[in-house]
């Protein structure tokens, strides 16, 4: 079995150090979870929002590839050194869905056909971070292709505490999903690690995904968690955890 390990080391941009985090995972029709990802993004006051779509040239993925390191306007990803290099090394791609050599991996951008591949990397690190510095309470981000192959997405955000949010596999080639994470108080920096793991803790070097429309900015408050709950109510396999 494999498992997709999500880990956020989150810093606060006050002095507190055991912030309540709450976070999200929906899951869905494409459909139920394209909608959910437009509910959410319209609760915010102030955003930044990666679509892929300029400034970028695609290539087709695998061995073809984008390069170690992809800078974006939420921050840098990385494909970092493992034992296991994954299938095509420490590489990543950004992919057109027309063009991507790996099924089930999509764009999620209306009118767009662009996204970030993980290229099959076993372990992806993500910068998050505004420039100019900013800081944020909220992010947001949809994720394709996770668990097809027998995995199981674990979401672990770490600011003294650590929170967990686990999506049991077995999921549809090409599945969707959408994550958001809220930080109470703002952070400026967020560093999040995607590792591709099997059940026993050892790398896994053939299993990947997609991501896309992320979107990281303030929601008010109650707004957020009020946004949160109905996210829930409407999607039966939402999942939702709070650590105070």
């Amino acid at each position: 079995m494999k498992r997709l390990v999500l880990a956020a080391a989150i810093t606060a941009a006050s002095a507190a150090t055991n912030a309540a985090v709450i976070t999200n995972v929906v899951t869905g029709t494409d459909a139920e979870v394209l909608a959910y990802g437009s509910m959410y993004e319209s609760s915010f006051v102030t955003a930044t929002k990666e679509t892929f779509e300029n400034g970028y040239t695609t290539v087709v993925g695998g061995a073809d590839n984008s390069g170690a390191t992809i800078n974006t306007l939420v921050g840098s990803f990385t494909s970092v050194a493992t034992p296991v290099p994954g299938s095509f090394g420490e590489t990543l791609a950004l992919a057109d869905e027309n063009t991507v050599i790996f099924t089930g991996r999509k764009n999620t951008t209306a009118g767009g056909a662009n996204f970030l591949d993980s290229n099959d990397s076993t372990k992806v690190v993500w910068e998050l971070a505004l420039d100019p510095v900013s800081s944020f309470s909220d992010i947001g981000f949809y994720m394709s292709d996770v668990g097809d192959v027998e995995a199981f997405l674990n979401i672990e955000f770490d600011d003294g505490s650590t929170e967990s949010v686990s999506l049991l596999g077995n999921a549809a080639n090409g599945n969707l999903q959408y994550v958001t994470a809220h930080f109470d108080p703002g952070v400026t920096y967020a560093q999040v690690v995607f590792n591709n793991l099997l059940a026993d803790g050892s790398w896994a070097d053939n299993d990947g995904w997609g991501i896309d429309d992320i979107i990281v900015g303030k929601v008010p408050e109650p707004s957020s968690v009020a946004l949160l709950g109905l996210g829930l109510l409407g999607a039966g396999m939402a999942r939702r955890n709070k650590k105070a």
